[in-house]
């Protein structure tokens, strides 16, 4: 969609790209600083929803730290 505001930014700009972002998150985050982990986030399913509350989860045990490319190396 075209942005007409510059108020809160982030809410626009990243987004008409495909990106997303987190806000408010809370919780036990004190326990995953400076930490290798792999962050999920877990959204509930809204239809036509521009945003919905999400549960963020943190997984340590990944195994090796080897960071795999998408299929033949492009991005997704």
């Amino acid at each position: 969609r075209k942005i007409t505001s510059d108020i809160f930014p982030m809410h626009h700009l990243a987004f008409q790209d495909g990106c997303i972002h987190a806000e408010n998150v809370g919780g036990d985050i004190d326990q995953v600083l400076n930490q290798r982990c792999v962050i999920g986030a877990f959204p509930w399913k809204i239809e036509g929803g521009e945003a919905c509350p999400c549960r963020i989860m943190a997984f340590f045990d990944i195994g090796s730290n080897e960071v795999v490319e998408g299929l033949d190396g492009a991005v997704n």
